[in-house]
């Protein structure tokens, strides 16, 4: 019983995290000289947070990251996060599934097996630095809804996939036998643990950074937004093929193997819609960008020649 209150407490706080810094600190500090129960002061603290983000929205910022990050962002990593958790499955149900030690005697498969590892390295850096420019897109688009906006966005990204299926768990790929998915670690926690160390947990790094005042000069973001480009080149391939591998009609059928009939290869022939898709992935990392230009020219404006000019949101 003891544990309750300081349970209920916790609750309270995190939700008191939706509140500006100051009034929050004034709220708490009531609540805790008025002795009110956790439930009761729950119930006062969602009635204002809800009253001063209804107010918040009233403005086009949080708006603009709800559109422009929030929403397309939640819902491409969250299928760009399911169809590489399927493949890691595949990759580990082949290479783990099937170990012997004899295999290291053969040098083509040694060089298979680190071909298959840098690889998989390569995309979920990607996967990590995409989702931590869509925190820092978000705070920096709406400083004060924030929190609201990447709630949102994890709820987008965990239910983008729900009751859907791949390309590789159906089996229609020779090389993605679907009795590997017959477990629950690789149809149900692979997916949900990329997702969140990979996606959700990068991109809250990535949102604390804009919000702790740490902001990002004009330098920092062009070599950012630089290192975000040629990542998403390397990655393009899978990027374009993970809404197809879903049957997502509106970004077209199912690319088309070309000539050595396997998908995922640099010779597949893709529908014109799935191009757009890393152009979709690189867009926080232009925000960021342009926020941060726009910073150091009014800043200019201000303190002429200011070198060290960085953007703050508001």
């Amino acid at each position: 019983m003891g544990n309750k209150p300081r349970i209920g407490r916790w609750f309270v706080e995190r939700v008191a995290l939706l509140l500006d810094s100051k009034e929050r600190f004034v709220v708490l500090g009531d609540l805790t000289e008025s002795g009110e129960s956790s439930t009761a002061a729950l119930l006062e603290i969602l009635g204002l947070v809800v009253r001063r983000q209804a107010s918040l929205w009233t403005a086009w910022r949080p708006w603009a990251a709800l559109i422009l990050v929030v929403l397309p962002l939640g819902i491409l990593l969250s299928l760009i996060s399911r169809l590489w958790a399927d493949g890691s499955s595949i990759d580990a149900w082949v290479y783990l599934g099937h170990w012997d030690w004899s295999f290291f005697r053969y040098p083509g498969l040694r060089a298979d097996l680190l071909r298959v590892l840098l690889l998989t390295m390569r995309d979920y850096a990607a996967l990590i630095c995409w989702s931590w420019t869509c925190g820092f897109a978000v705070a920096s688009l709406s400083r004060r809804t924030a929190w609201m906006n990447w709630m949102m966005f994890c709820v987008v990204l965990l239910a983008a996939t729900a009751g859907s299926s791949t390309t590789m768990r159906n089996g229609v790929n020779p090389a993605s036998p679907s009795h590997v998915f017959a477990s629950v670690m690789a149809s149900t926690i692979a997916p949900v643990a990329v997702k969140l160390f990979a996606v959700a947990i990068p991109g809250w790094f990535g949102m604390r950074r804009a919000l702790s005042g740490k902001t990002m000069s004009l330098r920092t973001a062009l070599l950012w937004t630089v290192a975000i480009t040629a990542i998403t080149v390397a990655s393009h391939v899978s990027v374009e093929e993970s809404a197809s591998f879903f049957g997502w009609r509106p970004f077209g059928p199912m690319p088309n193997p070309g000539f050595d009939q396997n998908l995922g290869t640099n010779d597949d022939i893709v529908d014109w819609k799935l191009r757009v898709l890393p152009f979709v992935v690189m867009w926080p990392a232009v925000i960021v960008l342009a926020t941060s230009t726009w910073q150091r020219l009014r800043s200019d404006r201000v303190y002429p020649g200011n070198l060290n000019a960085t953007y703050s949101p508001e």
